[in-house]
């Protein structure tokens, strides 16, 4: 085994030296593989010339030709924290920040509504009996309305995160 990895350490050597002295020079010199050019957490050198990312690794920006420095964010645990926790958790956590806090204001806003609807009601039976009373039907109406459209949205956002969709917040493929 030895014999055969010093065999092609020597020609990828003498393959350097050639090409380093042809006349042609357009010709681009192969990148030697090693913990320079590879991320020994995210990836390995295969043939001692090209880095290989493990799964769930990638190279994000190629800092001083590293490669497989980047770890993926996983679709599937973003999809189980937006299917859990609808109001932008798993936006949050693969790093897509401003999707996250529309997701988030408009669940907040959405509770806004719930409580302006519950007073609007509690003040209107106080009032008279509101049996009939348009303003009751409106409140109640729009509330689940609102409600419905929140739960379709949030399937909708799973959906996409576990389809790998959604890009994450450094525009990188999610594992």
């Amino acid at each position: 085994m030895k014999y055969k990895e010093c065999i092609i350490k020597i020609i990828i050597i003498i393959t350097i030296i050639k090409l380093v002295n042809s006349e042609d020079n357009n010709k681009k010199l192969p990148i030697i593989c090693g913990i320079q050019k590879c991320d020994s957490l995210g990836g390995f050198c295969s043939k001692y010339i090209n880095c290989t990312c493990h799964k769930g690794y990638d190279t994000l920006i190629k800092i001083n030709d590293l490669k497989c420095n980047y770890k993926m964010y996983s679709k599937f645990k973003a999809g189980i924290l937006e299917f859990f926790f609808g109001f932008g958790i798993g936006h949050f956590y693969s790093l897509r920040y401003s999707f996250g806090t529309f997701k988030l204001s408009i669940y907040l806003f959405f509770i806004l509504c719930c409580i302006v609807s519950y007073c609007q009601i509690k003040r209107i039976r106080n009032e008279e009996e509101a049996n009939d009373h348009p303003n009751v039907s409106i409140c109640v109406i729009s509330t689940i309305c609102f409600f419905i459209i929140l739960i379709i949205w949030q399937f909708i956002d799973c959906i996409l995160f576990w389809s790998g969709f959604y890009l994450d917040g450094n525009q990188m493929k999610m594992n």
